[in-house]
């Protein structure tokens, strides 16, 4: 099994420039900067997992990767500023700053909180609010908000539906609304559907 590289291409297919080399994992990349910028996950799959940073020169050559943060990873989302990260972790919902350095937690996993699991990680348009997709211990979902400056996270979306719950992959906010997959179980065949919640 080979490892996955970073890439970017024109809109129309072209001009196709590798960005990462070597035998590392590298994916999930995000646009940072401007479009000056990627972020992405190192050996997201291994103990040595870290989320790094990419930038281009103005002549257009890509850098090289600088380590952002290490370790305890699942998602990132990159604030409208650029200027945050939330990320989530087994140790709950986190924000630092995008160098990654004065990282705390906004939202623990802990009993009081029924120990929810931040998943999947958004911003609002403005930055004030992080919204974020749970998991309780029987992977049941629902989505979330915090303010960016903390306080008690503010329930949104419950999926009571059990023939329209969220599966799998996919949460994000956009603008003023909610896009994410929903399952329906039909033998060994997933059916999709996208959803949006304001």
């Amino acid at each position: 099994m080979g490892s996955c590289h970073i890439f970017v291409m024109s809109a129309h297919g072209t001009e196709r420039v590798q960005v990462t080399r070597g035998n590392d994992d590298e994916r999930s990349p995000v646009w940072i900067q401007g479009g000056r910028g990627i972020l992405f996950f190192r050996n997201f799959n291994r103990g040595d997992k870290e989320l790094r940073a990419v930038s281009k020169d103005r002549a257009g050559r890509w850098g090289t990767p600088r380590t952002i943060l290490r370790g305890d990873l699942l998602q990132v989302a990159v604030s409208p500023d650029g200027r945050q990260l939330a990320f989530s972790s087994t140790r709950g919902l986190n924000l630092s700053s995008a160098t990654g350095d004065s990282s705390r937690i906004l939202v623990p996993v802990n009993e009081r909180g029924g120990h929810l699991r931040p998943s999947y990680v958004s911003w609002s348009s403005d930055g004030r609010e992080i919204y974020y997709l749970a998991l309780d211990p029987a992977d049941k979902a629902s989505i979330w908000s915090v303010r960016r400056a903390g306080g008690p996270p503010l329930l949104r979306v419950r999926f009571d539906d059990p023939t329209k719950e969220w599966h799998r992959f996919g949460f994000r906010a956009r603008g003023e609304r909610f896009y994410f997959t929903l399952g329906d179980r039909q033998s060994e065949i997933w059916d999709l559907e996208m959803m949006l919640a304001r």
